[in-house]
């Protein structure tokens, strides 16, 4: 019944992952002071998306839609990259090397057990990305020890005392 719509999703998701990168980088903006340009640059990709709308939705439908959201994205995320990556002189690359490679490891697992019940599937392709993470160094004892204190304040109670 929803099949149609697969393509769609399977390339809209490219769209949530640049969002992520342009919240990012939005946050920079705002503190930077830089909200003129923050608005050229996003009056900039919706004029881009519409453009592109008008051109791809009549003759690829939802799947034209979807490609031109992904495209409109990643012209304000360049935008922005382009006006603070000289203010902010860090590069993304080595905070996301491990947990892009963790990702990729969970997508070969998801490739090859795509017809396992969807209440395993999900569940056991967190844990490959989660060990995968810890057995490449993406996560220290001290990051996994901080959540288990949130996540289990009770256990983490020591005489009397409470970690909050």
């Amino acid at each position: 019944q929803f099949q149609a719509g697969v393509p769609a999703l399977q390339v809209l998701v490219w769209a949530a992952a640049l969002a992520w990168f342009t919240n990012h980088y939005t946050t920079c903006m705002i503190v930077y002071e830089r909200q003129k340009t923050y608005f050229k640059i996003v009056a900039t990709g919706a004029a881009v998306n519409t453009l592109l709308n008008l051109a791809f939705i009549p003759r690829y439908g939802l799947l034209g839609a979807s490609v031109t959201t992904v495209l409109s994205e990643a012209v304000v995320l360049s935008g922005m990259w382009a006006v603070m990556a000289p203010l902010i002189k860090t590069s993304l690359f080595p905070l996301l090397k491990k947990p892009l490679l963790a990702s990729a490891v969970m997508g070969a697992y998801m490739a090859g057990f795509r017809e396992q019940s969807f209440f395993l599937y999900v569940p056991a392709a967190a844990a490959v990305y989660g060990v995968s993470l810890r057995l490449m160094g993406g996560v220290s004892r001290e990051e996994i020890e901080r959540v288990k204190v949130r996540l289990f304040p009770a256990r983490s109670v020591k005489e009397g005392e409470r970690h909050e």
